[in-house]
């Protein structure tokens, strides 16, 4: 949000090229206060997003398949509710599983509800997006932009018109990692081996009636 907000795709380019390009960085450049991010899961993903957005002043809306009150979410829609959440959303991010439901989650009709100036992040799974619906949004400027870290295929082929796009920030598949990454997974494991051995409820545990 903050990269699509100060244009540092932009930036980056001009920097390569050493020019001081003031005034083409600062056209169209926006503000994240009051700015409105919908977040599709508002699972331990979606909430953290959240919470950042929070830091920024951004109004926060979601999706959750069982409503309740959340911390730092303004306003809580069930799952169904998606399409309300993305008429007001400037960002859409996603962050829930793919399942049977969720599969194409985001085609041609949800594009078409979103803003021109909004953005949609895809931090979840690839299959949650009709690709060659983004592709068309895209070309035909329904939306502004995309920053994508998973795709349908991956890796991403070379021949997908994403990759040339100059409102599209592309990454691969890298968004969770970290330099304390498996630090954080030996700790899980040993916190969950503890509860197994006295009968605790794990934690993360994923049902296979829900799929995720």
């Amino acid at each position: 949000m903050l990269a699509f907000s100060k244009g540092l795709r932009q930036a980056y380019r001009f920097q390569e090229k050493r020019e001081w390009q003031f005034e083409a960085l600062t056209q169209k450049r926006f503000d994240l206060e009051g700015r409105t991010v919908a977040i599709i899961g508002l699972g331990s993903i979606g909430l953290r997003v959240a919470r950042l957005a929070k830091a920024f002043d951004m109004r926060v809306i979601g999706t959750i398949n069982a409503p309740r009150k959340l911390a730092y979410v303004d306003k809580v829609y069930p799952s169904t509710k998606l399409n309300e959440c993305l008429k007001q959303a400037d960002f859409v991010v996603l962050s829930t599983p793919v399942t049977e439901k969720t599969f194409h989650l985001i085609g041609k009709t949800e594009f078409s509800l979103m803003k021109p100036t909004s953005y949609i992040i895809n931090i979840g799974r690839g299959k949650l997006i009709d690709e060659t619906a983004l592709i068309k949004a895209l070309l035909s400027k329904k939306i502004a932009g995309a920053a994508l870290d998973v795709f349908e295929s991956e890796p991403l082929p070379q021949d997908s018109p994403l990759w040339e796009m100059e409102n599209v920030s592309i990454t691969p598949h890298f968004s969770g990692m970290a330099d304390n990454l498996w630090e954080k997974v030996a700790a899980r494991f040993c916190e969950n081996a503890i509860r197994f051995k006295v009968g605790k409820r794990l934690i993360g545990a994923v049902s296979l009636e829900k799929g995720y």
